[in-house]
């Protein structure tokens, strides 16, 4: 790697960072090495490890330094094992950042293990070799050791930090008179990445919640804090020690505690908020929403239909589960399922296809814009949000009435009237009046209030028979149990049916919570849907429908089905590092916010340019031209927003079905919505709050 002698200040220095498989450990673990150090990576994850490695590598890392060790922070031997093939490989210790992984975690003893114990184990079994280098400690602390941040939502951890803090000036004083050792600690405030993982994703609310507590009104970003750590690591901090150093964007100054909605807003009694919304519903033709609509019963036909075969599904899934562990652990669940045999037959899958306007010329007798409808994507996993999606479409049609336009351009939307009926008639089919509903939510879930509301149809429908349960994943593990006629339950109470709104594809489940998804899936529960439906419609799956044949497999009848033409892997790939701005690189789990673009996507295209099993684990899609109109665009606290906006459609359905016979009892259509971002906009998610709900005018 080309280096300049600026950026070489820990060239032949040993650097190990804890907690480097994600978040600032990682970027403090590219920055280091690109900075001339010898890096060792830690994580619990292996793929993410791998994940951290690759990077670096792809900025010409040499490999011979770089280490990678795997293993829970918390247990002695990790440390003892960080230490000596730390030592085995590079022969010596310079720079020990402790950086703790982060978790939601609530147990006294797991944090004090993580975040106070296993740091200092890991100082004193380096420190004798910190000591002949006359290396320095970095510890990895954070904000809330000063302030009371943390007090109603994790209390512990702002504690533990703190000693962590208080643990930093003893060693200063220590190390410092006996040998020489610098020891300090970084303090980050609020983080993106970490923020936004913890909380699945939603990039919008975490913003709003967590950004406003900084002076500067946003998160910080990894990148902003490894600057600050490699001044106190490096010989230009030579005279610094003892030192707590704040990177929080001003979180200390503000000089007051957060406020409940600021800090906790789902303990707080004035959480509501509207949804973010366009001002009208936005133009979009008439004929393409009712293709849209027409299809989506075969749709759902297609993915139940792919969701009974397992063994497609392992065709599908054997490269992709070579390089992503959560794939891997929900395929070897499926191949339980079938070993054993599949307890409950009976699944409700609950789908939206996802569609976008492409321009493919202009009329010759106009001149005006011709567009055809192209589905980008199919979602079979976790479906909410659809009461939101009436109530837009509902004030839109009175919007459009008062201003004298025909609100019967805006159709009617009832998706979540439908979705209701479909859950109530998976219950009834379980034939149990004593058994319960489990909605299987985050524990931080937007759309509380819409499940309150489906609760409460489901007690009018059953006559107030049937009892709803809200569990987490984490929380399954803990309260589930397998009977043995393979019943779940839930402290000692029957489940009928799951439905679950924690998406298999996009949201990254610990090894607690990928056991309590092996209880449901080996249960006679109905699911909604199973596990095989659920990771049906990933992008894996749908390029394979998109390829000759792959729709043939699952509707024989040639009239059924679309002969595609694909197209060479290694000549898209060329075409795309060359037109970067044509393409979009997407993780075959995205759930909105982790796409690749332009030059990212450059990067990430040559990272895995050797590299064939990380490369099944995406799919490069080719970028629409969507159709451009006006909209303004209304969320809570914020300015109208006017501007060039795209729309996305997206149509939803159910459809109950036996997955032995692959016979179906339901299918049918109904609700739709409509997402609405900026025109210049790469993402356009709703929860991360890069788009508006909307409803179309058809025209």
């Amino acid at each position: 790697m080309a280096e300049n002698q600026k950026q070489q200040r820990f060239q032949g220095k040993v650097v190990i960072i804890t907690g480097s498989s994600a978040g600032i450990g990682q970027a403090a673990a590219i920055e280091f090495a690109k900075d001339g150090a010898a890096v060792v990576i830690h994580g619990r994850d292996g793929q993410r490890i791998n994940e951290t490695e690759q990077k670096m590598l792809a900025l010409e890392v040499p490999a011979d330094r770089i280490l990678k060790v795997q293993g829970p922070i918390e247990e002695e031997k990790t440390a003892q094992k960080l230490v000596e093939e730390t030592l085995n490989k590079f022969g010596r210790i310079d720079v020990l950042p402790g950086n703790d992984e982060p978790m939601d975690i609530v147990n006294l003893d797991h944090i004090y293990n993580v975040n106070m114990r296993s740091i200092v184990v890991l100082t004193n079994l380096a420190m004798p070799h910190l000591e002949k280098s006359r290396g320095n400690v970095l510890n990895i602390s954070s904000c809330a050791s000063h302030r009371y941040m943390s007090a109603r939502v994790r209390p512990y951890y702002g504690v533990m930090k703190a000693a962590l803090d208080h643990w930093t000036r003893i060693m200063a004083l220590i190390c410092g008179e006996k040998s020489g050792v610098r020891v300090n600690s970084i303090n980050p405030g609020p983080i993106a990445d970490t923020l936004i993982n913890e909380r699945g994703g939603q990039r919008g609310p975490v913003e709003q919640q967590y950004g406003n507590s900084a002076v500067l009104k946003r998160l910080g970003l990894p990148s902003e804090v490894v600057p600050a750590m490699k001044l106190l690591c490096s010989d230009d901090g030579s005279f610094i020690t003892g030192v707590c150093l704040l990177v929080d964007g001003g979180v200390k100054s503000v000089g007051r505690e957060l406020s409940p909605d600021e800090e906790n807003a789902e303990e707080c009694n004035h959480f509501a908020q509207f949804a973010p919304v366009s001002l009208l519903p936005s133009p979009f033709p008439r004929e393409a929403f009712e293709k849209a609509i027409a299809v989506q019963q075969a749709m759902q036909l297609l993915y139940f239909r792919v969701g009974c075969d397992f063994d497609f599904l392992f065709e599908a899934y054997k490269d992709v589960v070579k390089t992503d562990k959560q794939i891997k652990q929900m395929v070897d669940i499926l191949r339980e399922v079938q070993k054993q045999g599949i307890k409950q037959p009976q699944t409700l899958l609950i789908m939206r296809s996802d569609y976008m306007l492409n321009k493919v010329g202009s009329n010759k007798e106009n001149g005006n814009d011709q567009y055809e409808i192209k589905q980008i994507e199919a979602n079979t996993g976790a479906i909410g949000g659809l009461g939101n999606d009436r109530r837009t479409s509902e004030l839109h049609q009175r919007l459009l009435k008062r201003i004298g336009m025909d609100p019967t351009n805006a159709p009617q939307n009832e998706g979540d009237a439908h979705l209701i009926n479909s859950l109530f008639m998976a219950w009834k089919a379980f034939d149990n009046s004593d058994a319960l509903l489990v909605i299987l939510s985050h524990v931080k879930f937007s759309y509380k209030y819409e499940l309150r509301k489906i609760e409460d149809e489901l007690d009018r429908l059953s006559g107030g028979q049937l009892r709803v349960a809200y569990v987490s994943l984490k929380d399954g593990y803990y309260d589930f149990k397998l009977a043995a006629d393979s019943s779940l339950l839930l402290n000692g109470k029957v489940v009928g049916v799951v439905y679950s709104l924690i998406s298999a594809l996009g949201y990254k489940a610990n090894e607690e919570e990928m056991e309590a998804r092996k209880m449901i899936e080996l249960s006679t529960a109905i699911k909604a849907p199973s596990l095989a439906i659920a990771i049906s419609s990933s992008k894996k799956i749908q390029q394979l429908l998109a390829s000759p044949g792959g729709v043939e497999r699952f509707f024989p009848d040639p009239t059924e089905a679309e002969q595609r033409q694909d197209e060479k892997t290694e000549q898209i790939i060329a075409d795309a590092i060359e037109n970067p701005s044509n393409y979009v690189l997407k993780p075959n789990g995205e759930c909105g916010g982790n796409n690749y673009y332009d030059d990212k996507l450059v990067e990430k295209l040559r990272t895995m340019a050797n590299n064939q099993e990380e490369r099944a684990a995406h799919i490069l899609m080719q970028k629409l031209h969507p159709m451009i109109t006006k909209n303004y665009f209304l969320r809570s606290s914020i300015l109208p927003q006017f501007g060039f906006v795209v729309s996305e459609l997206g149509v939803y359905g159910t459809l109950m079905g036996n997955m032995l016979d692959r016979t179906v009892s339901y299918n049918a259509q109904s609700g739709h919505l409509l997402r609405t971002k900026l025109a210049g906009a790469n993402e356009g998610g709703i929860s991360v709050g890069t788009a508006v709900g909307d409803s179309p005018y058809l025209f």
